[in-house]
């Protein structure tokens, strides 16, 4: 028996230390402040005098603004960027895009053939991240690269990766039937070889 008034007079406290602005409020129900206002469901009411009585009135419409979307603007070009590729994630797969050897530089992989991410060491890189149709996560553990590619935008990043080698890379977000191998590799390689990647792509692709 004690336990329960115990229980019943906390619960009684917490109930009156709730702000109006979070309890349920209507018309005519009693408040406890002359000129309080609260928001609630929509409406904003304002305690007022009505005979010897403090109550809400009958409150007002609160209009909400509509939050619009903005894409995503491109980033001012910095000194310290030297290269970018394009990343887009694909049901279910990912393709890079390396315009800096033309258009048509491109390095597509499939489900059970993962593409590999070549990427110079110690330079800065860019990465311009889109999705081709759902959400995809593009995700480098070894590196602590993460990030969103979304369906119409265009999200950026930029990372420097200064340990030579090859790291498993994934997709982290599940965008359906062969979610599980949505994979690829990144390949580190010195800024040499990463100029004679980028040339052969370039010859390969002209």
């Amino acid at each position: 028996m004690k336990r329960l008034l115990a229980t019943a007079t906390l619960i009684a406290f917490f109930i009156s230390i709730i702000p109006n602005s979070y309890a349920a409020v209507t018309a005519g129900s009693t408040c406890k402040k002359l000129g309080a206002t609260s928001t609630y469901a929509g409406k904003k009411y304002t305690c007022i005098k009505s005979g010897k009585k403090l109550v809400w009135n009958k409150g007002v419409a609160v209009s909400t603004p509509t939050l619009k979307p903005t894409p995503s603007a491109t980033p001012k070009s910095t000194a310290s960027v030297m290269h970018e590729i394009e990343v887009k994630g694909i049901q279910w797969t990912w393709q890079f895009i390396y315009r800096k050897a033309g258009a048509k530089a491109i390095v597509t992989g499939t489900p059970t053939q993962p593409p590999t991410l070549v990427v110079p060491q110690g330079e800065s890189v860019r990465y311009v991240l889109t999705s081709n149709d759902v959400a995809h996560g593009f995700w480098i553990p070894a590196l602590r690269i993460q990030m969103q590619n979304l369906p119409g935008v265009t999200n950026y990043l930029e990372f420097t990766a200064n340990k030579l080698g090859t790291f498993p890379g994934l997709c982290n977000i599940f965008c359906g039937r062969d979610h599980a191998r949505m994979l690829f590799n990144v390949k580190v390689v010195t800024p040499a070889d990463y100029k004679i990647f980028l040339e052969t792509l370039k010859a390969s692709n002209a």
